[in-house]
């Protein structure tokens, strides 16, 4: 919080490349605070403060065998909490509004809902996938 968090973020968009200036970093690094700001206030954010047990980028990874050999499924969940005995895998998304969210938003539950099942084939307490929207409107 405070000061540190700030400078945590500008590094965070100068290593990301989210501005060639200064200001550009700095505008950038506000931009970013403001979603923290956002996904704070959040229920999905709240059950993550308040779960026993928690991860954040936590990457998942399986292979099954399909009709043309092995297929390898991996990736990265955002955030997942236990609640209420189970997983519940959260996957932050910051997409704009309009037309576009709408022709996304099935690849996306389907990702969150592949990453819960994973889990689950791992031997974890499989939950839900939860797609949580933080865009500038929500």
């Amino acid at each position: 919080s405070g000061e540190g968090l700030q400078q945590f973020v500008r590094a965070v968009a100068r290593d990301e490349g989210l501005g060639l200036t200064e200001a550009e970093i700095a505008a950038a690094g506000e931009r970013l605070l403001g979603v923290l700001e956002r996904v704070k206030a959040l229920p999905e954010w709240r059950a993550l403060a308040a779960a026993p047990e928690r991860r954040f980028e936590w990457r998942v990874s399986r292979v099954t065998e399909a009709a043309a050999g092995r297929l390898l499924t991996e990736g990265v969940i955002d955030a997942a909490a236990i609640v209420d005995g189970s997983w519940q895998v959260f996957d932050w998304k910051t997409d704009a509004d309009g037309a576009g969210w709408a022709s996304r938003i099935a690849g996306y539950e389907a990702q969150v809902a592949r990453y819960a099942e994973i889990l689950g084939e791992l031997g974890q307490p499989a939950g839900a996938g939860r797609v949580v929207r933080v865009g500038k409107s929500e």
